[in-house]
């Protein structure tokens, strides 16, 4: 089985719910291509934000309901 960064858990309400408020805070923003849960630097729940480019965390908070923001520069994502 594969390791990844978080464990899958469909029951992790306090999470999804975070990341529901978080996205209809911030999902607008200019430059955030994506928001989703990660793990933070003490392995605890965090939200990491996909952006186009570095300049887009000017607009953002560094963490939210006390709960670190981790930033992913990914660039132009374009559906097909």
């Amino acid at each position: 089985m594969e390791n990844a960064a978080m464990s899958y858990d469909p029951d992790n309400e306090p999470g999804q719910k975070l990341q529901a408020e978080f996205e209809e805070k911030y999902l607008d923003t200019d430059g955030v291509v994506g928001i989703g849960l990660t793990d933070g630097d003490r392995g605890e729940l965090a939200i990491v934000v996909y952006l186009q480019s570095k300049s887009a965390e000017a607009d953002l908070p560094s963490t939210f309901q006390g709960h670190q923001v981790v930033f992913e520069i990914v660039g132009t994502i374009d559906a097909y």
